[in-house]
């Protein structure tokens, strides 16, 4: 084995973890997917190094962010855990918030640092609001360190290309985190009940194979990215697999 396969090895020995408890990055992904993982399922496409590999680069990324707010005069935390237990799940909530920060005399912010290809972060900073699954977790983040004000920075690691968004505590993040406590409980109930839960998303799949899309008599069908980039997803989709043709769904195509 050489000295990349001995660093691949390294990266892949971190992802075969116990699953123990809710994460907040999971909030808002695909209850069967956190399902399989609670389950102890093997991946039917298992994340490979390269991935793994940028993955690590994008969070060295992040290591700038808090270097620059310590010489802008803040008081900065890195990488605080946090954890939380409420009555209506049997087990804890835990996750490590990217930055606490804060100016002198004044009260601490949650910081969350998502890196990405320029590209992207254009498109989402056009959108007017950040991707649901990176609202869903700094909610979480908020709620579980009782702290009111929270954002969401993207960096461009191609370009730098950057773009910010803030988030108060309110009624609307009330109550859209009383929604993310109940999609945990319905992952722990589908344990309890030892029955598997409906599929959240859509995939398009082409002879056995899971496409990001496809053309049928001029129309398009586009699948989920959750889907398409799900780790069980041949699994979860194994008995359209097995059948030549194309699908929508569970929809034959024809």
């Amino acid at each position: 084995m050489d000295l990349i396969d001995e660093l691949d090895a390294v990266l892949l020995e971190h992802e075969k973890r116990e699953k123990l408890h809710h994460y907040p990055s999971e909030a808002s992904a695909c209850i069967r997917q956190t399902w399989y993982k609670w389950q102890g399922f093997d991946p039917t496409n298992p994340i490979e190094a390269g991935a793994l590999w940028k993955m690590s680069m994008g969070n060295s990324i992040h290591k700038i962010v808090p270097e620059l707010l310590a010489r802008a005069g803040y008081e900065v935390e890195e990488e605080k855990d946090v954890e939380y237990k409420h009555p209506k799940l049997d087990h804890l909530i835990k996750g490590r918030m990217d930055i606490l920060f804060r100016r002198p005399d004044s009260v601490w912010e949650v910081m969350e640092v998502k890196s990405s290809y320029g590209r992207g972060i254009l498109q989402t900073q056009q959108s007017g609001a950040p991707k649901q699954e990176h609202y869903d977790q700094l909610i979480l983040y908020l709620h579980m360190a009782d702290i009111d004000t929270g954002c969401l920075l993207y960096l461009g690691r191609d370009n730098a290309y950057r773009t910010i968004f803030t988030v108060h505590k309110d009624d609307t993040t009330e109550h859209r985190f009383n929604n993310l406590l109940n999609r945990f409980a319905m992952v722990e109930h589908y344990l309890k009940t030892e029955k598997t839960p409906p599929r959240e998303f859509t995939a398009a799949i082409v002879d056995g194979e899971i496409k990001s899309k496809f053309q049928h008599h001029k129309q398009e069908y586009k699948g989920d990215w959750n889907c398409s980039y799900c780790a069980h997803n041949k699994k979860c989709w194994a008995n359209i697999l097995a059948q030549p043709g194309k699908f929508f769904g569970e929809e034959r195509i024809a």
